[in-house]
């Protein structure tokens, strides 16, 4: 029995989920990593388009990938790497869901993949104010360098693996997700002809309205926020919000400007 596992980061290139631009893999075997791969990759047909959001993220370009092979082109090898292993990734329903979905939309087979988030365990094994993946990289002793690069995050996201199984003294990826009642995820097999996945069907009927790509939701169309207000020098230090920063996340009701000075 040993803590074996493969590690998987995706970056994609807009709003559909099967929209993989690119990939990074890391084999863990004994809790050791072993091998790794990283893979610059184009969208499936018609699901190609290179939205600035997720560009400001990864830094990854419609120009970076246009002599790269389609994901559907190296779905065999992604499954090879992936052979028989638990597939670990920080928000590993996100990861397995770009395989079933870029399965989908290159009318390729895909089979059963199980697969154990290392968010869901990180709040079971740290105490941190964050459990996004520099907060539980740091913690597992292995910052990363380049977030959002896809190999850096699939190697955080092993390194934080074998940190939680360590703390658990647990010696595999199965006693680990038990000892922290962590389930492991399954991502059902598809192949042509069967029903295809609540994304994919979205996706189709974006394309089917002759959209390029899957629209944009309200984030796109929110104004500019406009500077901070100056600090109120005369607020009282004593009060449990003082010196703190407030974030707003979503819509809002009022304008953000208004929010910010309220």
């Amino acid at each position: 029995m040993a803590l074996d596992f493969t590690a998987v980061d995706f970056e994609t290139a807009n709003g559909f989920i099967g929209s993989a631009c690119s990939v990074g893999l890391i084999k863990v075997r004994g809790g050791r990593i072993v091998e790794t791969e990283q893979w610059l990759l184009k969208p499936p047909a018609g699901f190609d388009h290179f939205d600035p959001r997720n560009v400001s993220i990864h830094h990854i370009t419609e120009d970076m990938v246009a002599t790269a092979p389609r994901i559907g082109e190296k779905l065999t090898d992604l499954l090879q790497f992936v052979g028989e292993d638990v597939l670990v990734a920080h928000n590993s329903a996100f990861d397995s869901g770009v395989i079933r979905a870029a399965a989908e939309a290159s009318e390729l087979s895909v089979p059963q993949i199980q697969h154990l988030c290392t968010v869901k365990l990180s709040r079971k094994a740290y105490d941190l104010p964050s459990y996004s993946l520099p907060f539980v990289a740091e913690e597992a002793g292995h910052p990363i360098e380049n977030h959002h690069e896809a190999l850096a995050d699939a190697e955080a996201c092993a390194w934080a693996m074998i940190d939680i199984a360590e703390r658990g003294q647990t010696p595999t990826v199965h006693n680990t997700a038990e000892h922290y009642s962590v389930p492991l995820g399954l991502t059902r097999p598809w192949q042509p002809g069967d029903e295809i996945s609540r994304a994919m069907r979205d996706a189709q009927g974006w394309l089917a309205r002759g959209n390029a790509m899957p629209p944009r939701d309200a984030f796109a169309f929110w104004p500019q926020e406009g500077d901070n207000p100056a600090p109120n020098l005369e607020a009282d230090a004593s009060h449990p919000l003082f010196g703190q920063t407030v974030v707003f996340t979503g819509n809002l009701g009022v304008p953000r400007p208004q929010a910010k000075e309220w």
